[in-house]
């Protein structure tokens, strides 16, 4: 799989087009709360349920059903967003789990 400049410049925009609007794409958010992806798969908001692993992958994250409240995924530009409506709730959520993790 080749991406395009142009793919990448797409994506761009539509990442500041959604953050502009109030929505935070993922790595933002997660970067903003000190957190990590990984935490998510512990969580069990994310998972990855391919068989091989390709270095032409860039969207592996699949929302399951307890993450689908909070995050919006756009496949075609392999990205996901934290919907800023769910952003409070969802700080909230990840304050309880990380509170309960210790």
């Amino acid at each position: 799989m080749c991406l395009s400049p142009e793919f990448f410049d797409q994506r761009e925009a539509l990442v500041r087009r959604r953050e502009a609007e109030g929505d935070l794409e993922l790595e933002h958010f997660l970067e903003l709360q000190g957190l990590t992806i990984d935490e998510l798969y512990r969580l069990g908001l994310l998972e990855d349920e391919r068989e091989c692993l390709s270095t032409a992958d860039l969207f592996v994250h699949q929302i399951t059903p307890p993450g689908r409240p909070f995050m919006d995924p756009v496949e075609d530009s392999q990205l996901i967003f934290v919907r800023w409506a769910e952003i409070p709730g969802f700080v909230s959520f990840l304050s309880r789990a990380k509170a309960g993790r210790r």
